[in-house]
């Protein structure tokens, strides 16, 4: 809903087109906020994505996940004599925050694209041309950039976190290797916006410095495999200060992980 009021609040038109940059929930389950007729573009690997992976989580969220987190929290509570201490207060709002969530994924609706494309989509809206591209499976196997070339602009979904540890998922079609191919054809093109999946609106250099974490971190993950390091110790003998990124940190080892595994 919030997108929906800052178009109205910038112009007094028509949404026509939603466009899905990839499968992922918190950039899907917003679409009931907008208009019963738009008509919605993604990458064709996003159907079977939907079927095999969102819905699937989805069901299992509201049916068993979440209701059992809050079950625990619900006995945490219980299980804390002093009411009014701090450490009760903390668990309450948790317990009131995953309850809230739990309400609105109830009113999730999965709404599949009306129009896929495997390559390449170009859409004409007045006097400026909008292009959806697949440069290959990065940050998932679905993810499309879309260019608005009239502006020197591009929204890059999840192929950019702008300042923070990126989501990798390798059940996702996630591959550093190539995500990092991607991000760096697409520094080539010199862009003036670059609209990030998560993170404030950055300019071209965001896609060295993705390219430069990812760069960094597999150099230092093989350097410790060639040492005969485990997993377990590469994880444990990688420093995240050393990268510079706030946000996600529970991600971290997970990255390390995937590109532990990709070597």
């Amino acid at each position: 809903m919030q997108i929906v009021t800052a178009v109205k609040s910038v112009f007094d038109k028509q949404i026509k087109y939603v466009i899905y940059t990839h499968l992922h929930g918190d950039h899907v389950y917003g679409i009931a906020s907008f208009p019963s007729d738009i008509k919605i573009i993604a990458h064709a690997n996003l159907v079977d994505n939907f079927k095999n992976i969102i819905e699937p989580q989805l069901k299992d969220n509201i049916e068993i996940r979440i209701p059992e987190n809050i079950a625990k929290l619900a006995y945490l509570m219980d299980s804390i004599p002093n009411k009014k201490s701090e450490e009760y207060l903390k668990v309450y709002q948790r317990y009131n925050a995953l309850g809230s969530y739990l309400g609105e994924l109830k009113e999730v609706k999965i709404q599949y694209p009306d129009t896929t494309f495997t390559e390449k989509f170009e859409l004409t809206l007045g006097n400026e041309k909008i292009i959806l591209e697949f440069l290959g499976s990065g940050h998932t196997n679905d993810n499309i950039v879309v260019r608005f070339p009239k502006q020197n602009a591009i929204h890059t979904g999840d192929l950019i976190f702008n300042g923070t540890i990126p989501y990798v998922i390798a059940s996702h079609g996630a591959t550093i290797k190539g995500w990092t191919e991607i991000v760096d054809k697409l520094v080539k093109s010199n862009y003036k916006y670059v609209i990030p999946g998560h993170g404030k609106i950055t300019n071209n250099d965001a896609f060295k410095t993705q390219s430069n974490y990812f760069k960094k971190l597999t150099g230092k993950v093989v350097e410790l495999k060639n040492q005969g390091k485990s997993l377990d110790e590469i994880k444990a003998g990688i420093d995240i200060n050393e990268y510079g990124l706030k946000g996600n940190e529970s991600q971290f080892p997970l990255n390390i992980e995937v590109v532990y595994k990709e070597l």
